[in-house]
């Protein structure tokens, strides 16, 4: 009949029954045409009838091996057995070097991580040491009264370990004919301090320590905006400190004013690998979209 209950519509059947269409031949005459269009603009399901390219693979496979075995008694036993060692050759060969391969691999990272070891141990050193350091440092009082040609060295004295002045960023201070510079280096300490013990330790004491702070010196420390992501401005806010590349998407805002003797920007970037604040550029604004 060709109905198959398993792929066809059960809403569909060959079988169009007298008593069903009886005084209704125009209505059967449409259906059978309708029925006759689909079958000619829509196959069944051709899974039904052909058969898949795994299911060819495999017939053409078994016709290969079908024929080989027919011309069995053309073939030279010595020639066989020949190749077969020789294949067996090989595949020790082969075997043998994923062997030595996975054995490199194993040493290669048993050393990774001893060096990691090493690399963690003389960090968590280092740190103890620099934070031995900004304490003693914290018993005396920090000298503001420094000129801005010297604000790298200032801050590595004074914050080693918590922050650092890249070049592109001492450069830009000892260019800067800033009226308060003794502001410049409170904020720089603010970011060392206040805002370094928010990122490090967290918490809302911190983090209102921070804001307090933020306030009592009149800036705010704020996400750079859409600048940095920019294309066109890429160059402004990316910056590079030892063979690292760093996103400039952080400011400390002070002054709005365009005036490059009031003005007050200090971008950063903060690097939670080192727990570093990695100053970038101040004290004049960078190109942003509300330029």
């Amino acid at each position: 009949m060709g109905f198959d209950a398993d792929v066809d519509d059960r809403f569909r059947h060959p079988l169009f029954l007298s008593q069903a269409w009886k005084h209704r031949s125009h209505a059967a005459l449409g259906v059978v045409k309708s029925v006759a269009m689909a079958d000619t603009v829509s196959g069944r399901d051709d899974r039904r009838d052909i058969p898949s390219f795994g299911v060819i693979r495999s017939i053409a496979a078994d016709q290969r091996i079908k024929a080989a075995l027919e011309n069995a008694d053309t073939l030279n036993a010595a020639d066989v057995a020949q190749d077969i060692a020789a294949l067996r050759d090989q595949a020790e060969s082969w075997e043998k070097y994923a062997l030595a391969e996975d054995q490199r691999a194993q040493r290669a990272e048993e050393a990774q991580r001893q060096t990691l070891s090493r690399l963690y141990t003389y960090a968590n050193q280092i740190r103890k040491l620099e934070d031995e350091l900004n304490a003693l440092r914290a018993a005396s009082p920090i000298d503001f009264d420094v000129p801005l040609e010297d604000l790298a060295s200032w801050a590595t004295e004074h914050f080693t370990g918590r922050l650092v002045i890249t070049n592109r960023a001492a450069r830009a201070a000892a260019a800067s004919n800033h009226n308060e510079p003794q502001l410049i280096l409170r904020c720089i300490e603010l970011l060392a301090k206040d805002y370094w013990h928010m990122k490090v330790h967290g918490g809302a004491e911190r983090q209102a320590a921070c804001k307090l702070r933020e306030a009592e010196l009149g800036v705010r420390i704020s996400p750079s905006g859409d600048a940095v992501d920019m294309r066109q401005y890429e160059a402004e806010y990316r910056v590079r400190w030892e063979g690292r590349e760093y996103r400039l998407d952080m400011h400390l805002a002070g002054s709005d004013s365009r005036d490059r003797q009031r003005g007050l920007r200090v971008y950063f970037a903060w690097d939670d690998e080192q727990q570093l604040v990695v100053v970038g550029h101040l004290p004049t604004h960078l190109t942003s979209t509300h330029t």
